[in-house]
């Protein structure tokens, strides 16, 4: 099954009674991201591309579907830089397993319950990009407190009844991080970050809050967009 544009996806009547007027229900990161992104996305287990040979050694020994996923990113991430007019080119993993993009591109892939999205752009038109898709379903209160500051928590408790916040808080999170990352080679920890959400305009607003932290391009608040699509949360974060 491919996703894009022109693919609706579905979603129950419970699901949307949920999310009411809280968020918009998005068909992809394609309706999320600027219009400089090439998007491309996908079910996992449906890609029909070959690793390129040197991909194929960084996962020789690997589980099966820590290949499969690995292989899914890759061919969806070749679809999109296909659409800046770039083939046939190997997405290494850095040293923090993030792909190592072609001079000159931005670019962000996320797996999530056999569905795989990548985003890439022109680092002439964007400095960074972030996208992360998890399962709409809260978190557990153990991991709330590893992920959600107490702001965030307190804040959280005022938001639309319905809809799994926590998890939310987490993919912003992740997307902060996947455009952070690359440019500072900072790591961060999620309580590093906190959110501001905004349900009425499907927005939020991450500021860095750990002192050390460097700023990204003169920034320490980014401003990300966020969505709802088949079951799963959908967050976008670009600079």
């Amino acid at each position: 099954m491919k996703l894009g544009r022109d693919t609706p996806y579905a979603r129950s009547s419970d699901e949307r009674s949920a999310i009411g007027d809280v968020c918009c229900e998005w068909r992809g990161f394609t309706d999320l991201l600027p219009a400089d992104v090439a998007v491309a996305e996908w079910a996992a287990d449906d890609t029909g591309d070959e690793l390129h040979p040197a991909e194929e050694a960084c996962v020789r020994g690997a589980l099966p579907k820590r290949r499969r996923e690995f292989a899914a990113g890759r061919a969806c991430a070749r679809r999109a830089l296909r659409r800046l007019g770039i083939r046939d080119v190997p997405l290494l993993p850095g040293p923090t397993r993030s792909p190592l993009w072609p001079a000159g591109i931005v670019g962000s892939i996320t797996h999530c319950s056999n569905y795989v999205a990548a985003a890439v752009a022109r680092s002439d038109r964007l400095s960074g990009i972030g996208i992360d898709a998890e399962p709409a379903v809260p978190l557990s209160p153990r991991v709330v407190a590893m992920v959600c500051t107490p702001h965030e928590i307190a804040r959280s408790r005022d938001l639309p009844p319905g809809v799994a916040w926590s998890k939310l808080l987490f993919s912003a999170k992740e997307s902060f991080y996947k455009c952070y990352h690359p440019h500072t080679g900072f790591f961060l920890d999620f309580l590093d970050v906190e959110l501001d959400i905004q349900p009425a305009t499907a927005h939020f607003r991450a500021r860095l809050i750990r002192a050390d932290a460097p700023s990204i391009c003169g920034r320490r608040q980014l401003e990300g967009r966020f969505g709802r699509a088949g079951g799963l949360w959908l967050t976008q974060v670009s600079v």
